[in-house]
């Protein structure tokens, strides 16, 4: 694969930018860019790229979303340190390796997992699904 290098662009305020944020799959314990050989290999997490706690260059991953209101409800009371787990990463310097959607298609799953792979500056291969 050839990869895409990623941007992070900051929109002018004359356009309008729907935040995304969501329960994903996903699995960043390796640097490589296939998908596991099974569904349990992901991890479920809540996923935020730039958000109101973070940069907008970053990807953070939460347990769930309780967590994340909760890291954001600690970063607004100015605590010292989160009181949940994060997993983060910048995405300066990234690159998107599927620049088209791949799939998995696992024998206990009714459909295919789509997923897409970035690999980070330092060579972390996060996948996505």
């Amino acid at each position: 694969f050839a990869g895409i290098d990623l941007f992070v662009w900051r929109p002018p305020p004359s356009i309008d930018v729907m935040p995304s944020e969501n329960q994903c799959m996903v699995e960043y314990h390796s640097r490589n860019i296939d998908a596991p050989s099974s569904s349990s290999g992901w991890k479920a997490k809540y996923v935020v790229v730039g958000g109101i706690i973070a940069k907008p260059h970053i990807i953070n991953m939460y347990y769930n979303k309780k967590d994340y209101d909760k890291a954001v409800a600690d970063t607004l009371m100015k605590k010292r340190k989160l009181s949940v787990k994060v997993k983060s990463w910048s995405l300066q310097g990234a690159r998107l390796i599927t620049p088209k959607l791949n799939f998995v298609h696992y024998e206990e799953k009714k459909e295919p997992w789509y997923y897409f792979v970035v690999s980070t500056s330092k060579g972390k291969s996060i996948k996505i699904a």
